[in-house]
């Protein structure tokens, strides 16, 4: 009920952006590319539901990226990036209301490459990965962008108290183009709904084909 409230929330806002003021991308012949900066590619506030705010936002390094992003093989990450020529990273995480005071804490970081072999390159590394790593496939019956990965585990990390605290993670990755985007949420088991992943994960694959500047290839 909670993924299909803030589903509710996010196309109203959806629905609401594009028939207002979400520009159309120009056409082009052939593969489109998109283009710098990344931060102009991230999802932004105002397109999600009013209430949402921002708690963190920032560009991220080859070496953020493979602190953020790697599941127990260190480096490995930066050594793909530096392959592909990634250009750069940008991240913003978002707070959402929903239902009964609740709220839901989502991550949004998209790469940015040359072309598209780095996106599909990562998408399908990262996601052999994770699943050697301990996650495991969710069904979210489609397909994000060119090719995309769901998975989902569960773990314990440190609170802030230094006990410890049960946590279930779920990320969706996936490539459209020349960029990646990975889509995440990590929280109490309780308050986790992959649903609201998917909500954010098509709400950015909408905001990159109708706001995103876009070139041909």
């Amino acid at each position: 009920m909670i993924g299909r409230a803030l589903g509710l929330l996010l196309t109203g806002a959806m629905l609401a952006s594009c028939a207002a003021s979400a520009p159309q991308p120009a056409a082009s012949v052939g593969p489109i590319r998109f283009a710098g900066p990344a931060k102009n590619l991230v999802l932004p506030v105002t397109e999600l539901p009013t209430g949402t705010r921002i708690t963190t936002e920032g560009p991220l390094t080859a070496g953020d990226l493979d602190d953020a992003l790697t599941t127990g093989d260190p480096g490995a990450l930066v050594a793909l990036l530096d392959q592909h020529l990634f250009i750069a990273a940008y991240v913003r995480t978002f707070t959402v209301q929903k239902g009964a005071g609740s709220t839901a804490d989502l991550e949004c970081i998209v790469l940015l490459f040359p072309d598209k072999s780095g996106p599909q390159a990562v998408v399908s590394d990262r996601g052999d990965a994770m699943l050697a790593y301990g996650y495991r496939p969710i069904s979210v019956r489609q397909t994000f962008g060119d090719s995309s990965r769901a998975v989902a585990a569960n773990g314990v990390i440190k609170d802030p108290s230094g006990g410890q605290m049960s946590v279930t993670s779920v990320r969706i990755l996936y490539a459209l183009a020349n960029v990646a985007v990975q889509i995440s949420i990590e929280d109490e088991p309780q308050n986790v709904d992959p649903l609201d992943a998917v909500e954010l994960a098509n709400r950015e694959l909408q905001y990159l084909r109708l706001s995103a500047p876009l070139a041909p290839k």
